[in-house]
């Protein structure tokens, strides 16, 4: 057993850190900030701005210009409040109405809409444009 141990323990020991890395809980809590169109329009050109700077630093290249395409925007499901409502009896209902609202949470400062669901945009790709360098190091 002691052999199997010696030959096989960094092997376990980077599954174990897989693991407690996969397990660990992620993000900043912000999700409701991000999903807004503002802060997905300040998402994307952040992104556009990394990009042109990696690519700028690339031997030979000079200016360069980034322009993402997105796919979907993305989306966000908020919680709702919903309420059914009908008359007659529950087999055969005569009339019946449906009614929801958007549950609110209020964080201290204003009134903020829950979210339940968060789908974050998806990038069809780049399109770049990079002028020649002038022999950067």
């Amino acid at each position: 057993m002691r052999r199997i141990w010696d030959k096989y323990k960094f092997v376990a020991l980077v599954a174990l850190a897989g693991a407690v890395l996969l397990l660990w809980p992620g993000g900043d809590g912000k999700t409701a900030e991000r999903a807004s169109p503002q802060a997905a329009a300040l998402v994307e050109a952040e992104l556009q701005q990394e990009m042109e700077d990696i690519l700028g630093r690339i031997q030979g290249v000079g200016e360069v210009q980034v322009l993402l395409t997105v796919e979907s925007d993305g989306e966000r499901q908020l919680a709702q409040d919903s309420e059914l409502s009908y008359s007659g009896s529950t087999a055969a209902p005569e009339d019946y109405s449906r009614s929801s609202q958007t549950v609110l949470v209020d964080d201290g400062s204003a009134e903020a809409p829950v979210v339940t669901r968060t789908v974050y945009p998806t990038y069809r790709g780049p399109w770049w444009c990079a002028r020649a360098g002038t022999g950067r190091t």
